[in-house]
């Protein structure tokens, strides 16, 4: 399950049969206060001071990760004592909880700078307060000196700042996403978010998540952190897998799935599910592959020769791709991979030869055609809806390559 604000945890929990009726209720409290809502007058003046603090919105991640969850999973973690126990922290808490969420992004290099990610939790807080929008105003003025130039943001004051907007409320907690994604500077993030906690008089709870990298670990080692292995459970992966065949079975196009056993259908799913080792992303791949096979006994053939993991799945389907579409397909992923490109420019960039100095109409390549040969690697945004690379799993692997050795694979690396 992905990280979410408050109000999303909670759409998870509305989601499920049986849920008591006292969590309902909980929950359209929450989602009327989610962590976005503005408490406070705005003019000019306020716009002002939140966009030079909040240049970055986690919004944007906060609706992409609500269309890619998946109903009815998560129960795993809602019915755990861990979860349970913050519940009722959050149902005995007053009007004067808050709440300030951020997802970092291997996409974005702005998401993964540690001032801008304090600067738009510190915006959050601001929002929902009067005094707390005092707090940040004056660390506004004090980086606008009149008749001097202005100063940029330091982590330091953004940290000290966010402390004492806390202490205004009851209770803040505070919810940051795929710090894993943060590739270069995830030792300052971490720091940064783990110090604003420090103390035993702090009444900021922290909410972190990540895939267990060792370098993050280290630097939680020794405080009070509780860990929650985020692993998809195996209900999670049956109700996912099965409602993902049915979706398939109903598209048209090259993600439709065409069966005509249900024997097969029921093949597939119990495969998948227990071949994924927990893994949504790989579970996805192999349905993507089994689209594109155009009878069941090549689907059942597939089921015994499937890729044991995500490295093995992004590997067959570069081999796989058409000998005569493989350069212009090279150059796609490499300008995904590097760069924020839109689908035109893309698509006019792969349509011109290496050496060519005009233009051929003809060899104008269209999204569509794109998609095809990229299968899994590639996404339509969900916001922008321009291409991007279909996971951060994607970019390691073709980053992993080594551009120099012979292997045909080498073309695709991402690597400078």
């Amino acid at each position: 399950m992905c990280g979410d604000s408050v109000s999303a945890v909670m759409e998870v929990l509305s989601a499920q049969h049986g849920v008591a009726d006292e969590v309902k209720d909980l929950t359209k409290s929450l989602n009327a206060r989610w962590a976005m809502e503005t408490h406070i007058a705005l003019d000019k003046k306020r716009c002002e001071v939140l966009n030079y603090f909040g240049k970055i919105s986690p919004l944007s991640n906060h609706k992409t990760n609500l269309k890619l969850w998946h109903p009815t999973t998560g129960l795993w973690l809602t019915e755990g004592l861990v979860f349970q126990n913050w519940l009722r922290t959050i149902k005995n808490s007053g009007p004067g909880r808050a709440v300030a969420y951020f997802y970092c992004d291997y996409k974005s290099k702005d998401r993964q700078d540690p001032i801008l990610i304090l600067g738009s939790l510190a915006t959050q807080l601001a929002r929902q307060k009067e005094e707390a929008y005092s707090l940040l105003g004056g660390l506004f003025a004090a980086y606008h000196p009149k008749d001097e130039s202005p100063s940029h943001p330091e982590l330091e004051h953004l940290t000290d700042v966010l402390q004492r907007m806390a202490a205004l409320f009851d209770d803040v907690s505070i919810v940051v996403d795929a710090l894993d994604e943060c590739l270069d500077d995830s030792e300052t993030v971490v720091n940064s978010l783990v110090s604003l906690n420090a103390g035993h008089t702090s009444n900021i709870r922290t909410l972190f998540l990540s895939r267990d990298e060792v370098d993050i670990r280290q630097l939680l080692i020794g405080r009070e952190y509780i860990e929650v292995p985020i692993v998809a459970q195996s209900d999670d992966l049956k109700a996912y897998v099965a409602a993902e065949i049915v979706t398939r079975e109903r598209m048209i196009g090259r993600k439709r799935l065409r069966l005509g056993s249900s024997e097969l259908k029921e093949h597939i799913s119990k495969t998948l599910v227990e071949r994924a080792k927990g893994m949504f992303r790989w579970v996805t791949c192999q349905l993507d592959y089994l689209c594109e096979l155009p009878t069941d006994a090549m689907r059942r053939d597939a089921l015994y020769q499937l890729p044991p993991t995500l490295n093995k799945t992004y590997e067959r389907i570069l081999r796989r791709i058409n000998p005569a579409v493989r350069l212009p397909i090279q150059r796609a992923l490499q300008m995904i991979g590097h760069y924020e490109i839109l689908a035109p420019q893309l698509c006019e960039a792969m349509s011109i030869e290496p050496g060519c100095r005009v233009l051929n109409k003809e060899a104008w390549w269209n999204i569509e055609e794109i998609l095809l040969h990229c299968s899994s690697l590639v996404r339509r945004s969900h916001d922008s809806g321009e291409l991007e690379l279909a996971h951060f799993s994607v970019q390691e692997y073709l980053a992993s390559l080594d551009p120099n050795s012979n292997s045909e694979l080498a073309g695709f690396s991402l690597q400078s």
